[in-house]
């Protein structure tokens, strides 16, 4: 009888999920780690890194509890604008928004869900682009970079033609470190 009088009690709540199994619908966390582990040998190690720690990092903490069936659009850009507010680049939040668009296009090939709320988010974004967002380089002037190989010469010789070659050819730091002397042209 108790136990009869909490079945209505759900029934009257308007809990049917008794009926339609859907206490058994997983959550994100639960399809996202079967995905990512199903996933891994058909990526790159270094990409299931990537998203293994986009996923750890902000789409567990913020819908990993939530069942896959009830994520909103809402939610999805809720999500999107949350993480352009803490400062994440355009770039980086795409890729969070990619790896929760990735997953819910493999849930909706299981038949988990119907459609895919992650969807176009990036029409969303309006602030400013990634080459707006780059500060401009200003350069050393003359007299700036003559008193730089000045310190160089005395306190680290060693280091003064490289850093004469940095400032003659603009070349990035990797760039110099990878250069050899079949790459120069006399």
């Amino acid at each position: 009888e108790r136990v009869a009088s909490q079945l209505r009690a759900r029934l009257q709540l308007g809990d049917v999920s008794l009926f339609t199994g859907a206490d058994s619908e997983p959550t994100l966390k639960a399809y996202a780690e079967t995905w990512l582990k199903d996933y891994e040998p058909h990526i790159k190690p270094r990409t299931h890194e990537l998203y293994r720690s986009l996923w750890t990092r902000h789409l567990e903490p913020s819908l990993g509890g939530t069942r896959l069936k009830d994520i909103t659009r809402e939610q999805a850009r809720s999500l999107f604008a949350a993480k352009i507010a803490d400062g994440l680049s355009r770039a980086s939040v795409m890729q969070i928004v990619g790896l929760l668009r990735a997953i819910l296009n493999h849930a909706i090939d299981d038949g988990r869900v119907q459609s895919n709320p992650a969807v176009r988010l990036g029409r969303f974004y309006r602030g400013r682009t990634e080459t707006e967002a780059t500060p401009t380089v200003e350069p050393f002037t003359s007299a700036q970079l003559a008193h730089l190989f000045a310190t160089c010469d005395n306190e680290a010789p060693a280091w003064s033609d490289f850093l004469r070659t940095a400032a003659w050819t603009g070349l990035r730091q990797g760039e110099l470190l990878g250069l050899q002397w079949a790459d120069i042209d006399f």
